[in-house]
């Protein structure tokens, strides 16, 4: 008698993420049992329900791919140059929401009405609430040093991250269509650039005007 198939629950949830990004919600779970190699009596031993594999294969986690995007964060706090360090950490973000913004959209597209506990840290804190907290808490090590003015850091990190999601938001829902499609390295230079500079024209160093003319000296009348 053959023995039965072990395999992890990381590796289920895998075979599923695959299945169901290719699929959507409509794929079944005889098509996720395939990929993962398993029977489907195996799958419902680990889930019982197809609704709760999808959750548990769309809810990821910011550890390990986070750790260079967030992770590294006060280890930042004033080494280099301030424009270097938000351009690389903007690169991070940019890279690890390209890996989490389609599964988000996709579980998001699930009619579900299961509630799910979600990807909380051991803390009970939720992953997305951690991260901007160590977004605040890098910006205000910044300030503290001088390297930032006085400014709301809590609107400053809801801002750049919400910038990173959305630049990889759009990605996902134009894709080709895009007319326009811009690198990342583009996005994250003109992003820094401009939350360093501001955007009040009123402060904006301006050309200087031309040099008068000199005045020609009157003719002297003979």
């Amino acid at each position: 008698m053959a023995r039965p198939v072990t395999i992890s629950d990381d590796s289920l949830l895998q075979a599923a993420r695959e299945v169901f990004l290719e699929h959507g919600i409509r794929a079944t779970s005889a098509e996720v049992a395939k990929r993962a190699g398993v029977s489907e009596g195996t799958l419902f031993k680990r889930f019982h329900t197809k609704e709760q594999l999808f959750h548990a294969a769309m809810s990821v986690s910011l550890e390990g791919d986070s750790v260079g995007f967030v992770g590294s964060l006060q280890a930042r706090v004033g080494k280099g140059t301030l424009r270097h360090q938000l351009e690389e950490v903007a690169l991070l973000g940019i890279d690890f929401f390209r890996k989490i913004v389609p599964l988000h959209m996709m579980s998001w597209s699930s009619q579900s009405k299961t509630q799910e506990t979600g990807p909380y840290n051991e803390k009970g804190e939720h992953r997305a609430v951690e991260g901007r907290r160590l977004f605040e808490a890098y910006f205000e090590g910044e300030r503290r040093i001088g390297r930032l003015r006085n400014v709301d850091v809590s609107v400053l990190a809801r801002s750049f991250m919400g910038a990173l999601y959305n630049f990889v938001a759009m990605e996902v829902l134009v894709g080709e269509a895009d007319p326009l499609p811009m690198p990342a390295e583009t996005f994250a230079r003109g992003l820094v650039d401009i939350l360093l500079r501001g955007i009040d024209g009123e402060h904006a160093t301006r050309p200087s005007p031309p040099a008068a003319k000199p005045a020609r000296a009157p003719a002297r009348r003979r």
